[in-house]
């Protein structure tokens, strides 16, 4: 299994980390660590997700955490997950 971050998710990630961080910097790092676990499990409860409603594609899934809603795509040919964005829904 391999799990690859797409240039967006990155981008938003970071953008949505300094924008945490300049309300609570201890908090962004709880949400951080906590949503870093939550990706790096994610293979193993990959199915209990919900179909993408952003996409009209079966293998694409979103992971909501904490009011953000993680976009996900799985190739199973090739044993891959690319993590394709993050939405602020707040």
């Amino acid at each position: 299994m391999i799990v690859v971050n797409s240039e967006l998710f990155e981008n938003q990630y970071k953008a949505i980390l300094q924008e945490l961080a300049k309300e609570d910097f201890e908090e962004t790092k709880r949400f951080k660590i906590h949503l870093d676990t939550v990706l790096l499990n994610m293979a193993s409860k990959y199915n209990k997700y919900e179909a993408s409603i952003y996409f009209e594609d079966k293998d694409i899934r979103d992971i909501e955490h904490r009011g953000f809603t993680i976009t996900v795509y799985y190739d199973e040919n090739i044993d891959v997950y690319v993590i394709l964005g993050i939405i602020n829904n707040n």
